[in-house]
């Protein structure tokens, strides 16, 4: 990744790969970030209950049906390996165990506070 993109993504989950997914085609430069060390693992660490409370026909990202499965609703593993999945084959450019906790503006761009101005 370059130091200059055109469009950075705080959190790799399923709203942020959508976000990606919808504007690669566009030709815009996007970086995923994410703090956690593997994209999913924000589904991953949760309780060992956890399930989504929509059926999983209905849970697919543009590009990549959500997988079958026995129960209609995706545990919290599926969900995690689903974005995984995801995020690689759609080839996005990602950093992970990246944690963003502030930008700041400078000449028209944002940047992190102690990146060199």
């Amino acid at each position: 990744m370059s130091e200059d993109t055109d469009v950075l993504i705080v959190g790799a989950g399923h709203g942020g790969l959508a976000v990606a997914h919808d504007l690669l085609p566009g030709g815009r430069e996007v970086v995923l970030v994410d703090a956690h060390a593997r994209i999913g693992d924000a589904w991953r660490l949760r309780w060992d209950s956890l399930r989504l409370f929509t059926p999983r026909d209905l849970n697919g990202l543009p590009g990549i049906r959500f997988p079958a499965g026995g129960d209609p609703f995706p545990n919290k593993d599926e969900v995690a390996d689903y974005h995984e999945r995801y995020a690689h084959e759609m080839r996005f450019p990602r950093r992970l165990g990246t944690a963003v906790s502030a930008l700041r503006g400078t000449a028209g761009r944002l940047r992190r506070p102690s990146a060199p101005t």
